[in-house]
C-alpha cells in the first residue's frame, strides 16, 4: 500500500540471515518495539534518535546523529540522484524478476554514469 510509512515495514524488509547486522536509519524507525525486535535479531541499531517536546538531544546524540549521517548520507546520495537526476526506478512491471532487473539496471546505469565521472577526475582505473 502505497500509503503505509516505511517504518511499519521495516521487518519486512530485513530477515534475520542479512549479512550485514547493522542497520541505519532515521528518526521515524525509532521506537523501543524496534529496538527490542532488532536486539533480538542481533542486528545492530543505528537508528538516528529522536528529540522530544521539553527534552531535546543532548550534544553527545547529536554527535552520535551526525556520526549516523556521515554513513547515511553515502547511501542517500546515490538514491537522490538515481530519483533527481535518472528520473528514479518508477517500475510498473508485473512480478518481483521484472523489478528485480529494472533496479539492477537503473544500478547499473547509476554506477556506469559515477564511473565516468570519476574517471574525468582520474580518480578511477581507465
Amino acid at each position: 500500500d502505497a500509503s503505509v510509512h516505511d517504518s511499519r515495514a521495516l521487518f519486512d524488509l530485513i530477515e534475520e540471515d542479512d549479512g550485514d547486522k547493522r542497520l541505519f536509519a532515521d528518526s521515524a524507525y525509532a521506537a523501543e518495539e524496534t529496538e527490542r525486535r532488532l536486539r533480538k535479531m542481533d542486528i545492530a541499531s543505528f537508528i538516528h534518535e529522536k528529540g522530544r517536546r521539553n527534552a531535546p538531544l543532548s550534544e553527545s546524540q547529536k554527535a552520535l546523529n551526525a556520526l549516523k549521517s556521515k554513513i547515511r548520507c553515502l547511501v542517500e546520495h546515490i538514491f537522490g540522484y538515481i530519483e533527481n537526476s535518472m528520473g528514479g526506478p518508477e517500475l510498473h512491471y508485473i512480478g518481483m524478476a521484472r523489478n528485480a532487473a529494472g533496479i539492477g539496471l537503473c544500478n547499473l546505469a547509476y554506477n556506469m554514469k559515477r564511473y565516468v565521472y570519476l574517471s574525468k577526475l582520474r580518480k578511477a582505473a581507465a
